[in-house]
C-alpha cells in the first residue's frame, strides 16, 4: 500500500493511494457536489448511509452539510483512516469509520449493525473503489448475499424458512442483521421459543 497526500490551491489534502488521486486537485469540494448531487435522489429519504472509501472526506461533508445522515464509513486501507484522524478529526468524530477489517467482519460491527436498523442506502465513492477494486468489491458481494431475495434463493426448497422470510416486514433488498430480524419478528407478534429453530437456521445464514 503507498499512501501520500498532494495540497490543491485552496490548501486542502488531498489523499493519493496506490497510484490513484481520489480527489480533483483543483476543487475537491466542486467535484464533491457533483457526487452527491448525482445520488441525492435516491439517498435522500434514508436515514443511514453506508459509503465505501474515506477519501479525504471531501464527499462525506457534503452528505452531511445536505441531511444529518448516520454514516458508516468502509475505508480499505487503514493507514489512510489514520492520517485522516488527524488531518480533520472533526469530520472523522461525526461519522462511524470501519477501516481495514476483513469484509465478513464488517457486518458483526456494532456501529455497522445499528446503522442497518433503519433505512439505508450505499454510497460508493468512485475513486476509492478504483484504487482498492478486490476489496469493495467483496464487501458488495457480502451485502447481496445477506438480503431477503438472496436468502430466499439460498433457502428454495425449505419451505419453512422461506414461510419465515415471506411473514417478515423487511425489504427485499435490506440487507439483513440478526437485530433487524428479532424485532421483525416482535413486530408481527412472533415469540421467539416459537420459532426457534427457524431463527437459529437463519442465524447461521446471517453470522
Amino acid at each position: 500500500m503507498n499512501l501520500e497526500f498532494v495540497q490543491c490551491p485552496s490548501g486542502k489534502w488531498i489523499p493519493i493511494l496506490n497510484g490513484t488521486l481520489l480527489h480533483s486537485t483543483v476543487d475537491p469540494q466542486k467535484e464533491a457536489v457533483s457526487l452527491v448531487d448525482r445520488e441525492w435522489e435516491r439517498i435522500a429519504s434514508v436515514k443511514s448511509l453506508v459509503v465505501f472509501g474515506l477519501g479525504g472526506g471531501f464527499h462525506i461533508r457534503e452528505l452531511l452539510n445536505r441531511k444529518k445522515f448516520e454514516i458508516v464509513v468502509i475505508e480499505a486501507e487503514k493507514s489512510l483512516a489514520l492520517s485522516m484522524r488527524e488531518k480533520d478529526p472533526e469530520l472523522c468524530g461525526e461519522i462511524e469509520l470501519l477501516a481495514g477489517f476483513p469484509p465478513p467482519h464488517i457486518f458483526s460491527e456494532a456501529s455497522f449493525v445499528n446503522a442497518m436498523r433503519h433505512s439505508y442506502a450505499i454510497v460508493r465513492h468512485p475513486a476509492s473503489v478504483r484504487a482498492a477494486p478486490y476489496y469493495y468489491s467483496s464487501v458488495s458481494q457480502i451485502f447481496s448475499e445477506r438480503t431477503i431475495i438472496r436468502l430466499r434463493q439460498m433457502c428454495e426448497g425449505n419451505k419453512p424458512l422461506v414461510q419465515f422470510l415471506d411473514s417478515l416486514d423487511i425489504s427485499n433488498d435490506q440487507v439483513l442483521t440478526l437485530p433487524m430480524v428479532q424485532e421483525a419478528m416482535v413486530r408481527r407478534g412472533s415469540g421467539l421459543d416459537k420459532e426457534g429453530l427457524i431463527f437459529m437456521t437463519l442465524r447461521e445464514l446471517i453470522i
